[in-house]
């Protein structure tokens, strides 16, 4: 199993069926360690993009899905990794079966 730690906009069921329409919700978890802060304003459209920097003590709620390799490029499409607006991290998901590591 390949787990996604989805945050800010697609913790929205609706926007992650659509995204990554093959990846069931399998949980919930907090990445330790991180927060939520937005960016990316200059890059042509009205709004902030959602992302995650490294913050000793803060946290950052994430729903998981059970992402298969092709759901993951179309998502990394969508979030324009290919662009360079994200890059994709393996983080340590603490969940309450334990700690995971996910893609973020």
């Amino acid at each position: 199993m390949t787990m996604y730690a989805a945050y800010g906009s697609n913790l929205d069921p609706a926007q992650m069926k659509e995204r990554a329409p093959h990846a069931p919700v399998i949980g919930t978890g907090w990445i330790h360690g991180w927060r939520l802060t937005f960016g990316g304003e200059d890059v042509g459209w009205e709004g902030a993009l959602a992302t995650i920097v490294e913050s000793p003590g803060s946290h950052v709620y994430v729903m998981l899905y059970d992402i298969d390799r092709r759901d993951l490029r179309q998502l990394d499409v969508w979030e324009g990794a290919d662009a360079g607006l994200y890059t994709r991290i393996r983080v340590r998901v603490s969940t309450l079966d334990g700690d995971a590591l996910a893609w973020a």
